[in-house]
């Protein structure tokens, strides 16, 4: 992990994201305990740092939670979102998986 003196611009605090997000503050801390969810960077002062990407994953997560997926479930389901492809075949993914379980 990449450490900083300052906030850089481009990055967010635990949280500024928690309050984006919908989440608390624990929830991401427990997210990043567990390997789920880990900043993209931190401070010298130890403050998590996340950037716009790291929203994405998020986002990708709190789908999935949505969805009824356990930690571990989601865990394995993420995927690179390197490429506009890569989200998009996610999002996909994401609701088929729901049509599939609306339909039961």
């Amino acid at each position: 992990m990449i450490k900083h003196k300052a906030i850089p611009q481009g990055y967010m605090t635990v949280g500024e994201v928690a309050k984006k997000m919908g989440v608390t503050v624990r929830t991401l801390q427990y997210y990043d305990k567990e390997g789920l969810f880990s900043p993209s960077a931190e401070s010298k002062g130890g403050r998590r740092l996340y950037t716009d990407k790291d929203l994405i994953t998020l986002h990708q997560i709190i789908s999935l939670k949505f969805l009824g997926f356990s930690l571990d479930d989601i865990k394995k389901r993420l995927t690179s979102l390197d490429t506009p492809d890569d989200i998009a075949n996610a999002l996909t993914e994401q609701a088929d998986e729901k049509r599939i379980l609306l339909s039961y």
